[in-house]
This record gives structure tokens, C-alpha cells and sequence, in this order.
């Protein structure tokens, strides 16, 4: 199965910058693979540690984001009983990108320079579909605009898609 989507999420008006709203941030798993939050390290924001632009450009008040996944089942693939055999398993490879802005600073894409442009994941994973309800998902990442990161293993627990 060969499964895309492709999502914007935003806050637009007067007040869609306020401090008050947490800002939005690209890097969840569910979103784009190998950028979450607890994967950064002091060594890759630079020598001024109050800022950190490779995890920087992830937050915004406006967020981009494009999936592809090619899913399989390996045990109805490999000729077990009904589709998926029995467990509802799917194998998986993957590319992820996405991009946050602000009003200020303006994606790329949109014509605004500086940092604004999209980041990338590519990798394969594993996935456990819980009776509807959640995904199980463990991945082998390669976050592409990550200099100092090879490949890393992450873990999701997710509503899927």
C-alpha cells in the first residue's frame, strides 16, 4: 500500500502570534520522524547555547508537513492466511518533510529567506495496528537536515494514519 498525506496547519488574524499560545512544533514523530525534541544535543545548536537555530527552525505558528509511506504486510506477503496473517503488522519505508513559519519569517517556499526551508526524514519501520484505536510504531530514521545526526531509532505511540 502506498500511503501519502499531506498537511497545513496554522494560526492566522491579529492574535495568531500571541505569547500566550505555545508555539507549534514540526519535529513530533507522528509528524516528521528523527526531529523530536529529545533527540538534540547541546553540540549541534553551536557555541551560543541560548540559541539553537537547527532546532529552531522546526517552531513556528504555521506548519507544512508531506508523508509518503509504501506499507506491506510480511505475513500475508510471505503467503500466511488473509491479508495481514496473525498479527496486523505492516512493514515500511518512508520519506517525511515539512516546514514551520511565522508571519515574520516566512517559509522558503513562500518566498521569505533565511532559515525557513523544509526538513527531511527518510527510513523504515515497523508498525502495529492496535485494534483501531492506536499505532505502534518503531522506525530507523535518517533526519536528512540534521548534520551531526546518522541514522536513530525512534518510538511512536500514535492515533496512525
Amino acid at each position: 500500500t502506498l500511503a501519502a498525506r499531506v498537511i497545513h496547519y496554522g494560526r492566522y488574524g491579529g492574535g495568531s502570534e500571541d505569547e500566550r499560545f505555545y508555539p507549534l512544533f514540526l519535529g513530533y514523530p507522528e509528524l516528521i520522524r528523527g526531529y523530536d525534541f529529545n533527540s538534540f544535543s547541546a553540540g549541534e545548536c553551536g557555541p551560543d547555547p541560548s540559541q539553537c537555530p537547527v532546532f529552531s527552525q522546526l517552531i513556528g505558528s504555521r506548519l507544512a508537513i508531506a508523508n509518503v509511506e509504501l506499507r506491506f504486510p510480511p505475513f500475508g506477503a510471505l503467503g500466511g492466511k488473509g491479508f495481514y496473517g496473525p498479527l496486523p503488522l505492516d512493514l515500511l519505508a518512508f520519506f517525511d518533510a515539512g516546514v514551520a513559519w511565522t508571519r515574520a519569517e516566512k517559509a522558503k517556499f513562500l518566498g521569505g529567506g533565511g532559515t525557513r526551508k523544509f526538513v527531511k526524514s527518510v527510513g523504515a519501520g515497523a508498525r502495529i495496528n492496535l485494534f483501531g484505536y492506536a499505532v505502534v510504531e518503531i522506525d530507523y530514521v535518517h533526519p536528512l537536515d540534521r548534520p551531526q545526526k546518522n541514522w536513530i531509532w525512534q518510538f511512536n505511540l500514535s492515533p496512525g494514519w
